[in-house]
């Protein structure tokens, strides 16, 4: 969501320090160097185990499903400070299955000691345990920096509409 009031400008979602917050997909139209983009910010999609069928949590991450067969372009943010986890490599393989392209963007990268060797390791895990995956691209960020979010946007306005992508 932080990374979503960055690209608009102006506070749409409530954010916090705390992981988990967004609770339900927020939808919103934002123009970039005349293409329309429409944007879906989901909640983030815990491990099934950890999750009860009656809570909040069941229907936003049931939401978040719903919304991932709408997408031609899915951001994934991981948090830097957690790396690649398990989960994040299932839920990848699954937005894989409906995305025409993916972008990993490993968000507070202003917070890794030394993220020369954090970029490094990140890139080479992904290569090897997601090989199979094409059309994904990787980014580290800081969601507050306007600066490293045009970049993003830059990449997709140029390879993503043109349908050139590589890692």
């Amino acid at each position: 969501s932080t990374f979503l009031n960055t690209l608009l400008g102006y506070e749409r979602s409530l954010t916090s320090s705390i992981a988990g917050t967004t609770s339900d997909y927020v939808t919103e139209i934002f123009n970039y160097k005349s293409n329309r983009i429409k944007l879906f910010d989901t909640a983030g999609i815990n491990r099934k185990s950890k999750i009860n069928d009656k809570s909040i949590d069941f229907y936003s991450i049931k939401k978040t499903f719903e919304k991932i067969n709408e997408v031609d372009t899915a951001f994934i943010l991981i948090d830097a400070l957690k790396g690649l986890s398990g989960q994040d490599k299932r839920i990848v393989n699954l937005i894989s299955n409906h995305a025409k392209s993916l972008i990993i963007i490993f968000n507070k990268q202003d917070l890794v000691e030394n993220i020369s060797s954090f970029k490094k390791d990140m890139i080479k895990e992904i290569k090897s345990s997601l090989y199979q995956i094409k059309n994904i691209k990787v980014f580290f960020c800081t969601a507050f920096s306007k600066n490293q979010i045009h970049k993003i946007l830059d990449y997709v306005y140029k390879n993503v509409f043109t349908k050139k992508i590589d890692i």
